[in-house]
């Protein structure tokens, strides 16, 4: 069986110890278990290994043993070994796992916990492999991470000048009622996601440092992203399509809103390409606002390019970048996946944009799922005949009496009654949707 450790064969290595914890303590010592990566020292290699070690750590000895647990060693779960070691069952699984014997250096370790060097060897197959693993150099590590927090700065100034942007072009009542709340919510999913790993980022370098003091700014971005910018529009875009809103509907808006932020966190700690998928996926609740509403111009095409722009640069930099700092293994199926999906979504609404938002539902489907809408051109002959003669109250001209009984696109008829220039009365909705005469609400499109 082929060595699954092929860079130990070198005999240096790098290593990113996790906190151990004390599973058991004996009159021998203390057993531990720690999580642990090793990689072969050089950044974005693809040879990263994670495993568990079991140790056994005798009193005041500079050596100690244990065992190495790995999905690419063992089937069996860890959990179940985890049981076996603290009940000092493990003899079953001895002959499946690779040995590890390795020297402490405790003056070392009582000096500094983070300039230790580890030698040992590694049992595995009747082959014995000699190694020495070192701890990760902060200096490097921070001089490596300094190209990548300087192209997410950019990014987020990008982001945020996009969207402050839209906010204003779509801040009338009319595109606010055409918005779709889902897809700023997953925005600020993913912001907050953002957010999240350059705090992450920033407890790994020195706090004096350059790249230190980048990713608390970048924290501080995608939060003010985040708290300011998308909740912000997020509470508009609610208020506008149900109303005065009141403080117990706020408040349920809120809760709403952070529980979808707590289901996806939980949903990226177990599976970070299934929160991935669902964030990419930002575009459908728009897409489905489009059919329901009917109307596809809400938002422009680029917007909708300049927003989704940043997110598959940092996907691309994590996950197909394969000397990226944060040796995330290059994922070819997931950036694939990743990116049809966008292009995919931005081709539907290009669609929408060109003809019609319904234009790709069967007409069938469109009888039986959708209303039948009201129609603003149809002829106005009943009302002239009992208001006598018409204007626009808009822009205050005369309306012509040409096509009154089968009615034409330039003359809209309110379901109210009431009787205007279509331009003018698009330019009206623009800020408020409902009717100039009677302020009844207006619906649908014309």
């Amino acid at each position: 069986m082929p060595s699954p450790f092929p860079f130990l064969t070198q005999t240096t290595g790098k290593i990113q110890a996790f906190p151990p914890r004390v599973l058991n303590i004996t009159e021998e010592g203390s057993i531990i278990e720690c999580h642990i990566q090793i990689t072969d020292g050089k950044y974005g290699q693809d040879d990263i290994l994670e495993f568990t070690s079991f140790l056994l750590i005798k009193k005041n000895q500079t050596s100690s043993h244990g065992y190495l647990v790995s999905k690419v060693i063992t089937p069996t779960p860890i959990r179940i070994i985890r049981r076996a070691i603290v009940t000092h069952n493990i003899t079953k699984f001895i002959d499946s796992l690779p040995s590890l014997n390795v020297i402490i250096p405790l003056e070392d370790l009582k000096r500094n916990l983070e300039n230790i060097t580890i030698n040992g060897t590694l049992n595995w197959n009747d082959k014995t492999m000699r190694f020495t693993l070192c701890p990760i150099n902060k200096k490097e590590l921070e001089d490596s991470a300094l190209p990548y927090l300087g192209l997410v700065l950019i990014l987020a100034v990008i982001q945020a000048f996009a969207f402050v942007k839209q906010m204003d072009c779509a801040k009338t009542e009319s595109s606010l009622k055409r918005s779709s709340y889902n897809t700023i919510v997953f925005m600020a999913t993913s912001d907050a996601f953002v957010c999240h790993v350059h705090v992450y980022l920033a407890s790994l370098f020195t706090p004096s440092s350059l790249a230190f003091r980048f990713s608390i700014l970048l924290s501080f971005l995608y939060f003010m992203i985040f708290s300011v910018y998308d909740v912000k529009y997020i509470f508009t875009i609610w208020k506008s399509q149900y109303g005065t809103v009141s403080q117990r509907s706020a408040m349920l808006l809120y809760l709403r809103l952070y529980a979808t932020l707590f289901i996806l966190f939980i949903l990226s700690v177990f599976s970070l390409h299934y929160f991935l998928i669902v964030c990419f996926s930002l575009w459908m609740p728009q897409i489905y606002q489009n059919i329901i509403t009917n109307n596809s111009q809400v938002i422009s095409l680029r917007y909708i390019i300049i927003t989704t722009f940043p997110r598959c640069v940092l996907v691309l930099y994590w996950f197909a970048f394969p000397y990226n700092f944060m040796n995330y293994r290059v994922d070819g199926v997931l950036v694939i996946t990743l990116f049809s999906l966008v292009f995919l979504q931005i081709f539907i609404i290009v669609i929408q944009k060109r003809y019609g938002a319904r234009c790709f539902i069967p007409k069938f489907i469109q009888k039986l799922c959708i209303n039948e809408e009201y129609n603003y051109h149809h002829g106005w002959s009943d009302i002239a005949k009992i208001r006598g003669t018409l204007e626009c109250v808009i822009c205050m001209a005369p309306i012509e009496n040409t096509h009154m009984e089968t009615g034409c696109p330039e003359i809209v008829v309110t379901p109210c009654g009431h009787v205007f220039h279509t331009d003018c009365l698009a330019s009206w909705i623009d800020y408020k949707m409902d009717c100039p005469t009677c302020r009844a609400p207006l619906e649908g499109v014309f």
